[in-house]
């Protein structure tokens, strides 16, 4: 699996972080990325990538990919970062470790989104659904981020140009910024932003396939055949697959 360095940096911002951990030895520093293990694959990518670290159990069924010798750290993983700036509040937290590692402020440069960035993203903080609302189908692409995160909302609203940007309100907890794709026109456009010329995937994650369950649905709608039994069946057997 390759990964492109936009993408590592999306997928970064969504399920990355940079620690700086005081002990009574002292100070440990690592960088640590997490991952369900049904896309450990993509933290091995990850490890073959910048050729250190370790990919480990992180409890229960999660893993992580690991770096925590400092001299990894110091020659790799924060040269990587620096030259390949993050977008979300995540940068903060690189510039700490960066400053306490190396000494001085990282020369950072801030780039707009891109499609590479977005994907990566994507298959760390989105989602895609379709939910049922009297036997008619609803489908939604959704990416909801802690309110010190609005902006990253914002930005890729503005390279989508399309869906909207609110705060969403749930019962059960805090009200957090949402981007939401909830139009046909709109679904077109993520659809094109996740697949290749020639109609494949280019999600890595898990989270292709709740993607590929979600193509297959805008693609039944789109055909009105979810005005029928029979596409509403077609419809349920895609939702309840478990591929």
């Amino acid at each position: 699996m390759k990964l492109d360095n936009k993408w590592i940096v999306g997928f970064v911002d969504g399920d990355g972080c940079f620690k700086v951990i005081k002990t009574k030895q002292g100070n440990r520093y690592c960088f640590v990325v997490s991952q369900d293990k049904r896309s450990i694959d993509v933290l091995y990518a990850l490890k073959e990538k910048f050729g250190c670290g370790f990919v480990n159990r992180a409890g229960g069924n999660m893993f992580e990919y690991r770096v925590a010798n400092q001299e990894h750290l110091k020659n790799i993983i924060l040269p990587f970062f620096e030259k390949n700036p993050l977008h979300t509040s995540k940068i903060q937290d690189f510039k700490i470790l960066y400053e306490a590692l190396i000494g001085v402020q990282p020369n950072v440069t801030m780039e707009p989104i891109c499609r590479d960035w977005l994907i990566g993203f994507i298959d760390a903080e989105a989602n895609f659904y379709v939910s049922m609302v009297k036997n008619y189908p609803r489908p939604q692409f959704s990416i909801g981020l802690h309110q010190k995160d609005a902006q990253v909302l914002n930005d890729i609203q503005s390279f989508m140009q399309c869906g909207v940007v609110y705060i969403k309100r749930p019962h059960t907890s805090k009200a957090y910024p949402t981007y939401q794709i909830s139009s046909a026109v709109a679904f077109e456009s993520i659809i094109k932003i996740c697949t290749t010329k020639i109609n494949r995937c280019l999600l890595k994650t898990t989270k292709r396939i709740s993607f590929l369950k979600f193509r297959k649905i805008v693609s039944i709608i789109q055909q009105r055949k979810h005005n029928t039994p029979e596409g509403i069946l077609m419809i349920n057997k895609i939702r309840n697959s478990i591929r």
